[in-house]
């Protein structure tokens, strides 16, 4: 039980905070974090409705993973987009290339995080119990999203570029 707790707040942070880091390095620099940082309360809403798919996913005895499914497709569908709106943005300093890169890896560590709990779910509710080698490599590649997340806002921040002066929540 510890563990689904302390993987329900993992998640919710990785959800929560994909996209923050500049500040005021340059325009361009500036309008990568910008992007990064579009979809912030979308990725809250989706955070919450997914840790609540989870939790009843659980109480249910692991049976029923539809609306947990739902909510971990809308949640890359919305990452997908968020990339979209990243990938032509250019930067104009070597560190805001560096943490474009860093967001970019980011995205993909969460993105094969989200795959990797899909086939957790679909495997513990055709056996009606948790599959937590797999989840627990899902989780595991959430907390290198949040970390490679962390690096690249840290330079942004470097470059002057805040979360305030970008709109970013976080």
């Amino acid at each position: 039980m510890t563990r689904m707790r302390t993987s329900l707040a993992i998640c919710a942070l990785a959800l929560a905070g994909l996209g923050a880091a500049p500040g005021a390095a340059s325009a361009d620099d500036a309008s990568i974090r910008r992007a990064v940082c579009a979809n912030d309360a979308e990725f809250n809403t989706l955070g919450n409705r997914t840790a609540r798919a989870r939790r009843a996913f659980v109480r249910r005895g692991y049976r029923r993973p539809g609306r947990l499914l739902d909510a971990l497709a809308d949640t890359r569908r919305l990452l997908a987009h968020t990339r979209e709106g990243i990938v032509p943005q250019q930067p104009s300093s070597e560190g805001g290339a560096q943490g474009k890169r860093l967001y970019l890896a980011s995205f993909t560590a969460f993105d094969r995080g989200l795959l990797t709990e899909r086939t957790g779910v679909r495997r513990s509710a055709r056996n009606r119990r948790p599959a937590t080698r797999v989840l627990d490599l899902a989780f595991r590649r959430y907390d290198r999203a949040l970390r490679l997340e962390r690096r690249a806002k840290r330079i942004f921040e470097d470059l002057g570029i805040t979360a305030a002066a970008s709109g970013c929540m976080s």
